[in-house]
């Protein structure tokens, strides 16, 4: 687990609008899941996969004409978007849930809470420090 600069994560993550919180996640979650444990977590890929269907949907939407498809396209992006922020609430659950037997914290609550209902930086945050206190 590699020590870094929080003042640089939070600039960082305003510059590029979010995509360093991708990186870091990808980055942390390969760490995590290379500490012996037997909690491993799934590929954060797939969350940006999810995302790119629901990017997609919205294009469909202004390609279809007929109502036909618009309704279609409509229960599509629903369905789309339900999907992707269901996973995204479980696999955020799970990361934190390992970053807390990684790091031997009780931050899980905390940082899921903050993360989801505010922004994921808080949460890159208050495990970042905990992983600079301790690497």
């Amino acid at each position: 687990m590699k020590h870094r600069n929080i003042i640089l994560i939070i600039l960082l993550s305003i510059l590029t609008l979010g995509l360093y919180d991708i990186y870091w996640f990808i980055k942390t979650t390969n760490a995590f899941n290379h500490y012996n444990s037997s909690l491993k977590l799934p590929s954060y890929t797939n969350i940006i996969l999810f995302s790119l269907l629901v990017v997609i949907s919205p294009i469909l939407l202004i390609i279809s004409t007929k109502i036909v498809y618009l309704t279609i396209v409509y229960i599509l992006l629903a369905t789309l978007y339900f999907a992707y922020l269901s996973y995204n609430l479980y696999w955020s659950y799970l990361f934190y849930r390992k970053a807390d037997f990684a790091l031997g914290t009780k931050l899980l609550g905390l940082s899921f809470v903050l993360s989801v209902f505010f922004t994921p930086v808080i949460g890159i945050i208050i495990t970042q420090n905990s992983m600079n206190k301790i690497y």
